[in-house]
């Protein structure tokens, strides 16, 4: 007799219930799932001790006819699939016909369900067990109840943990389906106590409020909606404030076709798409619902169907950065800083539409990933006010910038009255609601990154000349790069030249003449090759116009007069970036009359 046997279907069954039944959790996800798939609209979830003890789950769906209760306890049964052509379309939660029969290997289940005649159907099935069936009165959907969870595998159940563990998990699993699924009403009890309770969202406020309720505490009016679209995937959903970030990635949820995902490279482009407004560390919120052609989502990769296979990630991680970023450069944040209004624009990422547009014609096809449309608040442009000399020389005006709408409370910066200077580093300003506080490094280094991002779009900036051209220390891989990208080296206002000895620097950018501009040229060609060239070029790019940006700004430590003041003020009306440094770290902090009033209780 050879070595080889088949399995026999009990085995089967509990190596499958290894991978697809883990803990409660993994229980009712499936189970809820299923329930999705039937049409239910209302499901509810109740557990007893975590679901160590009972799990139950009801739904009003579609229910099953007597042979369909018995068939779905069979291993790959399913209503899903037909042929192999069905799979690369399936739009279903569950597919695969393993859940039931999983579950029902490694514990007791009993099913009660009905298609709404009055006559129903009740099967009892306990592990390693023929299931049994019975007649039953009741209405249309479907119950199932899960006791002595793991009962004949006690190596796994020593794995479980608390009853109140095991309750969060649930909970946590049913807030993620909760925002996928806002067509349902969804409820979850633990030993009858209310964990959980959302009712369906019938239009998109209704969606945001239920947003704001399962997103955490602190998001009331914290959310604005994104959208985008692009070679037929869209996308919609809500984005918080980057003052509402997180220390970790799970404020991040994404949903793809109806299915819960989790995919670091798609909540990598959602972080991106804040890049600039969020501190290194911090993490954004939101929901973005993700819709894709048949075929552009592979769910068939993971037992428990989290992890999805793109056929074109590179589209949805652009279409998920720019859509976020857009958003971000239009929003109408509120109450940043701990103060009220402080600021009503945040800006986009370094790489905006525009700058990509700009960056297309100097890259050619090695950013078209990039491109797309531009954005724009409309109407005139507005020609900066440079700030004094003695801080940066003038540049020419640029051609091409947005108004933006008034930022404290009706004003402008250009309308605050300076007061005074705290440390020669904090600028004290007078506004009609009180005390504005600005960080005067922050805020012109978003002056100048906002400059610098002019470049890339075009914009022409003013070039100082060289008395004697200097060569760049750079090796041979290192000028190799910064040749292979010169337009960009130009466009940020260099002039280059090639030489016997190497590259020749003929000029350097008057906004960074005082700013070691060699320097940083030797930067941008080292981050060039780090980086790897090619896509990765723009974060070459990205780490060196921030590191220019602030060795181009005003220091810390450094006195201003009032004139240089209310100069740095205007510039700041004339930038899209206007309450954030390139970093991340809000530049600018108001205290109301009332705030003070309240501090000083004399309200």
């Amino acid at each position: 007799m050879g070595r080889i046997q088949r399995m026999n279907e009990r085995l089967a069954n509990r190596i499958a219930a290894g991978e697809v039944v883990e803990r409660p959790a993994s229980v009712v996800k499936e189970l809820v799932e299923n329930s999705i798939d039937a049409g239910a609209t209302s499901i509810r979830v109740e557990l007893s001790e975590g679901g160590l003890s009972r799990i139950r789950v009801s739904d009003d769906g579609c229910g099953m006819d007597r042979e369909d209760a018995l068939l779905c306890f069979t291993r790959h049964a399913t209503s899903k699939l037909t042929d192999d052509a069905e799979l690369a379309a399936i739009r279903s939660l569950g597919f695969r016909g393993e859940a039931l029969a999983s579950i029902a290997s490694v514990a007791h289940v009993v099913l009660q369900t009905g298609q709404g005649q009055g006559q129903g159907w009740e099967v009892i099935v306990t592990a390693d067990q023929e299931p049994s069936i019975r007649p039953l009165a009741r209405g249309r959907g479907t119950t199932i109840t899960i006791t002595r969870l793991f009962a004949n595998t006690p190596a796994r159940r020593a794995f479980l943990k608390s009853a109140r563990s095991e309750s969060a998990a649930v909970t946590a699993w049913m807030r993620k389906l909760a925002l996928a699924r806002p067509e349902i009403d969804l409820t979850v009890t633990n030993d009858d106590r209310e964990g959980l309770k959302v009712v369906a969202a019938s239009d998109g406020d209704a969606l945001k409020r239920r947003c704001e309720q399962l997103l955490g505490q602190g998001l009331s009016d914290g959310l604005v909606d994104v959208t985008g679209m692009r070679e037929g995937s869209s996308l919609t959903g809500f984005i918080a404030r980057p003052d509402l970030s997180r220390r970790d990635r799970r404020g991040i949820h994404l949903v793809i076709n109806g299915r819960v995902v989790d995919d670091k490279r798609l909540q990598q482009a959602v972080i991106e798409g804040y890049r600039s407004v969020l501190e290194v560390g911090r993490f954004p919120v939101g929901v973005i619902y993700l819709e894709t052609p048949d075929g552009f989502v592979d769910v068939n990769v993971h037992p428990q169907k989290t992890e999805v296979r793109l056929a074109q990630p590179r589209l949805l991680f652009s279409l998920l950065r720019e859509s976020v970023m857009n958003r971000l450069a239009s929003a109408p944040w509120l109450g940043l800083g701990g103060g009220e209004d402080v600021a009503k624009v945040y800006s986009p990422t370094p790489r905006s539409e525009q700058s990509r547009g700009a960056l297309g014609s100097v890259f050619g096809a090695k950013v078209s990933s990039w491109t797309g449309s531009k954005v724009s608040t409309g109407g005139p442009a507005r020609e900066p006010s440079p700030i004094s000399s003695a801080i940066s020389p003038r540049m020419d005006p640029p051609k091409s910038v947005s108004p933006q709408p008034s930022l404290i409370q009706g004003l402008r910066y250009a309308d605050l009255e300076p007061i005074g200077q705290i440390s020669g580093t904090y600028l004290l300003m007078r506004g009609t609601e009180g005390l504005v506080i600005i960080d005067q490094h922050a805020a012109h280094e978003r002056v100048v990154f906002g400059r610098l991002l002019l470049a890339l779009r075009g914009e022409v900036l003013t070039r100082q000349g060289l008395l004697l051209p200097e060569v760049l220390p750079l090796d041979e891989e290192e000028a190799s790069h910064l040749l292979e990208h010169r337009e960009l080296a130009e466009s940020f206002g260099y002039e280059l030249a090639v030489a016997e000895g190497g590259i020749q620097v003929k000029a350097v950018p008057a906004l960074l003449q005082d700013a070691k501009p060699l320097r940083l040229l030797v930067d941008l060609a080292q981050a060039l090759v780090e980086y790897g060239g090619g896509d990765a070029v723009e974060k070459a790019v990205d780490a060196v116009i921030i590191r220019m940006a602030c060795h181009g700004s005003i220091r810390a430590g450094q006195i201003l007069s009032t004139d240089e003041m209310r100069a740095l003020m205007k510039q700041l009306d004339d930038v899209e970036h206007r309450s954030h440094c390139p970093h991340g770290r809000p530049f600018v902090l108001q205290l109301t009359t009332e705030e003070l009033e309240r501090w000083f209780h004399r309200v």
